[in-house]
């Protein structure tokens, strides 16, 4: 096969990020009373910190997205063997 670079899915990718940020604005709507009460007025301590794990998770979307898929292929059958005992 050849190995070719395409083009990402820009579409897909603003999907993803909008759901990230509506998910966002659900964890603030959700908690500021919560950890206004538990963290002495930081109302946005849980968004931070689920902030900080968007950005980890968006920066290895971007790393696994230009690895090549017949990479991925040949890791297949470890990872599923993980996926089960895990």
């Amino acid at each position: 096969m050849p190995k070719q670079k395409s083009v990402p899915d820009f579409v897909l990718i603003g999907v993803t990020l909008a759901l990230l940020s509506i998910g966002l604005v659900m964890v603030y709507s959700a908690s500021a009373v919560w950890a206004t009460y538990k963290f002495n007025g930081d109302s946005f301590y849980f968004v931070k910190r689920q902030l900080m794990f968007a950005v980890v998770g968006i920066v290895l979307m971007f790393t696994v997205m230009n690895i090549s898929y017949w990479t991925w292929r040949s890791w297949a059958k470890a990872a599923v063997l993980v996926c089960f005992i895990f």
